[in-house]
């Protein structure tokens, strides 16, 4: 029998070419030494072969049992695997890992590894980053600080704990766009995180319901609100606004241009009346009074400001003199506090002979006694008494808009001052009067 390299006894073959080094058959060597090209067709069993050219098999090849096994029906290799699922089937016991390893430097190299528990690991020994492609184009990249940069290739935020540049960046690449990032949940609900697009940059974040009502949202240059629920600071809430501090706590609101806090806030009832209202300039609506104690007793209005004093002849209708003033008054609950001077009074138009009335600020209480002002003050000057009255007072019927002077002398006599009596006449009054 023919041989190559060593004695017949060595190689068993249906067929050997020792002319071209081909075997056909199924060959069982114990010992095989090809100086050349070795072209086996078939099952090869070899125990020690030394293959100086090339060595071209056709069919299955197996290394060691499963150490490595080529599959050339599938066009797989198995790695401790004589079965490989894919191109390249790497499988044993413990942690499993597949290393690439350039010679251009000192590199560790770069693992994929699937450990014993089931976790799978991505290492880059080296401190370098590790970057993402799609379409030929960086993605995304982890850099070497345990930065994450999608769409940018230098990724920096701020990690508070550390002081440390860590994080996640999504960048836009210059485009205004929506991008957002986005928790949803199974159930529905959804948080996130967006930019709204365009040139003012606005961000927002956002909270959805299950039914996908937007409760929650708070901007960069927008809105901000909270639809359902109680708010909290410094407490779980049982209302819809709590405020908690072991200290002294302050609510403000502060301008920035000189012209006082801007706070205005306003309770409505379900109808969309006012019924509680604080302005920016500090006023204060009450729709019923504001009660400072547990006395149950509320002060239900306050008011001050201006009115026209007109002289008449009648405490209703009847003529009004040409001389009028400005009249200041303060009203607290049911009680006005008014004051005014008149002076050079003209009586043209009056009945000369007719009591002389003044206007008041406010239509008089309905209810008889109230209206008696005792600590009314009345300066005259230049009045023409019809008697020797020398003290005046003043008296305010019950649903009136006009008032008049009384006047009275030693014998107790009490008199109304009539239109005669005021002509050219000055009077400073400081009156009270109930509503």
């Amino acid at each position: 029998m023919p041989y190559i390299g060593k004695k017949p006894a060595d190689i068993i073959a249906t067929v050997i070419d020792t002319t071209t080094g081909t075997f056909s058959g199924e060959v069982d060597a114990g010992s095989l030494d090809v100086s050349g090209n070795a072209d086996i067709d078939g099952i090869t069993n070899l125990d020690n072969t030394d293959i100086d050219g090339t060595l071209d098999v056709s069919g299955n090849l197996t290394v060691d049992t499963n150490t490595l096994f080529v599959d050339s029906a599938n066009n797989r290799v198995g790695v401790g695997t004589n079965s490989p699922e894919l191109e390249l089937h790497i499988k044993g016991s413990g942690n499993q890992s597949l290393r690439l390893e350039t010679t251009d430097s000192t590199y560790i190299g770069f693992d994929i590894q699937q450990n014993s528990d089931g976790s799978g690991q991505i290492l880059l020994r080296d401190s370098k980053p590790l970057i993402f492609y799609t379409n030929s184009s960086e993605a995304m990249r982890i850099d070497n600080n345990g930065n994450v940069g999608i769409n940018t290739s230098s990724p920096n935020t701020t990690n508070l704990n550390s002081g440390t540049t860590s994080g996640i960046v999504v960048k836009s690449g210059g485009v205004a766009k929506n991008n957002f990032v986005a928790l949803p949940s199974t159930g529905g609900s959804q948080w996130d995180v967006r930019e709204s697009g365009g040139s003012g940059g606005e961000f927002s974040m956002r909270m959805f319901d299950t039914s996908g009502t937007h409760n929650v949202q708070i901007s960069s240059n927008g809105n901000h609100f909270f639809n359902g629920g109680n708010v909290g600071i410094g407490t779980s809430p049982s209302h819809k606004l709590e405020v908690h501090s072991a200290n002294a706590t302050n609510i403000v609101a502060k301008s920035t241009n000189g012209n006082g806090g801007y706070l205005n806030y306003s309770g409505l009832s379900s109808g969309g009346t006012t019924t509680f209202s604080v302005t920016h300039n500090g006023r204060v609506f009450a729709e019923d009074g504001i009660q400072f104690d547990s006395s149950g007793e509320v002060l239900d209005s306050y008011e001050e400001g201006t009115y026209i004093v007109g002289i008449f002849d009648a405490l209703s209708g009847g003529n009004q003199s040409p001389t009028t003033t400005t009249g200041y008054y303060t009203k607290i609950g049911e009680m006005v506090f008014f004051s005014f001077n008149i002076t050079g009074i003209n009586i043209t138009g009056l009945t000369s002979g007719n009591d002389a009335s003044f206007t008041l600020p406010f239509t008089s209480s309905s209810t008889q006694n109230k209206n008696f002002c005792a600590s009314a003050h009345v300066l005259a000057q230049d009045v023409n008494w019809a008697g020797s009255q020398t003290q005046i007072s003043s008296f305010v019927g019950t649903n009136a808009t006009r008032f008049l002077f009384y006047v009275s002398g030693d014998n107790s006599t009490i008199a109304t001052v009539k239109v005669s009596e005021i002509s050219s006449a000055d009077f400073y009054v400081s009156g009270q009067m109930r509503v």
